[in-house]
């Protein structure tokens, strides 16, 4: 399918107070979750974006067999990421998904579904949605990556898709953990309680 996941793993985690990424939950790190989620949905082409603690991330993505992209400018936030990701991407690529490392419990059957949409929506951008509000991970049609570069305005990458207007689809999805972003020490908490449900 020429299909791209790229994880977004080059902040500080300065919320969280220790590196996300590496965080364990039940057993795996975070990065670990968050790689497989792709590798279960049948995704070979996973590609991660480090920056603050790439010596910590870099070995274990090796053993991962994923895809390792430095972003010098990873204290820029994490639009810099996504930019970094865009500007190293092959012609061949028809369309990526675009995930933050700490969202670690998406279903899989989550990411086929997004997969689904898009044969037969090649030309919209996917954004997943529970309840009405939006989550992670976009899937977005490699043929935006430029006006996706080009933007220098607010908002980072919500802001860049924003131009798009009706080429954007919203996805409802039963999915609860689209939401879930491991931000905070709380947030982790949460996290681990809900996968030993």
């Amino acid at each position: 399918m020429n299909i791209t996941a790229i994880i977004l793993a080059a902040g500080y985690s300065s919320r969280m107070g220790s590196f996300k990424p590496m965080l364990e939950i039940q057993g795996k790190t975070i990065m670990e979750r968050t790689v497989s989620l792709f590798r279960d949905a049948g995704m070979q082409d996973i590609r991660v974006v480090v920056g603050h603690g790439s010596d910590l991330l870099e070995p274990l993505l090796e053993r991962l067999g994923a895809r390792v992209i430095p972003n010098p400018d990873y204290d820029k936030g994490m639009f810099s990421s996504v930019l970094a990701a865009l500007q190293g991407l092959e012609q061949d690529v028809k369309a990526l998904f675009i995930l933050p490392a700490d969202i670690p419990l998406i279903s899989p059957l989550t990411i086929r579904h997004l997969l689904d949409i898009h044969q037969h929506e090649p030309e919209k951008v996917l954004i997943p949605c529970f309840m009405n509000r939006r989550g992670h991970p976009v899937l977005i049609p490699s043929m935006y990556c430029d006006t996706i570069l080009r933007w220098r305005g607010e908002g980072g990458l919500k802001g860049a898709l924003g131009q798009l207007g009706a080429m954007v689809l919203h996805v409802e999805v039963k999915d609860r953990n689209i939401l879930l972003d491991c931000d905070t020490p709380e947030d982790y908490e949460d996290a681990k309680t809900r996968c030993s449900l």
